[in-house]
């Protein structure tokens, strides 16, 4: 082997230990910080425990047309509801019937004289009036349609 052969054998054989070595040293020290980082996160939180998230929060969506369409419905029919359960209801009914009694009475008034006058008139039957119409004949197309003349 001659002098440069054995020069850069030596260099390469030496710069290849030593980046193993280096490269050897990295990858332990990763590894050890790694457990170390595990082993703090351990200790703090045995003295000094994080705080628990808060709970999330419910998603509310909002209401689309043809539910709030559904609930103003609601609303009326209930607001209806309660309406009719107040009232009272007899009084009502004798407020239609004196209602009634006076409409009653004052078509029977109206239709006195009314029915003296039909007695006392004389019915005129009118003729009726006669029209002349005139009727003009068809003639038929090629396609069978009518054509006036």
């Amino acid at each position: 082997m001659g002098f440069t052969t054995g020069f850069l054998s030596g260099i390469t054989i030496t710069t290849s230990l030593l980046y193993l070595t280096v490269l050897s040293q990295n990858s332990t020290r990763a590894t050890q910080r790694t457990l170390l980082s595990q082993q703090r996160a351990l200790l703090t939180q045995t003295y000094d425990p994080v705080p628990s998230l808060p709970e999330p929060r419910a998603h509310t969506e909002n209401a689309g047309l043809s539910e709030m369409a559904k609930d103003r419905w609601n609303a009326d029919v209930e607001r209806l509801a309660r309406w009719a359960s107040n009232i009272n209801w007899d009084e009502v009914r004798e407020r239609v019937e004196v209602g009634a009694g006076n409409v009653w009475r004052k078509v029977r008034e109206a239709g006195e004289p009314m029915r003296e006058r039909v007695e006392n008139a004389e019915v005129e039957e009118e003729k009726p009036k006669e029209v002349a119409v005139t009727v003009t004949p068809v003639e038929k197309s090629r396609w069978g349609w009518g054509k006036s003349s």
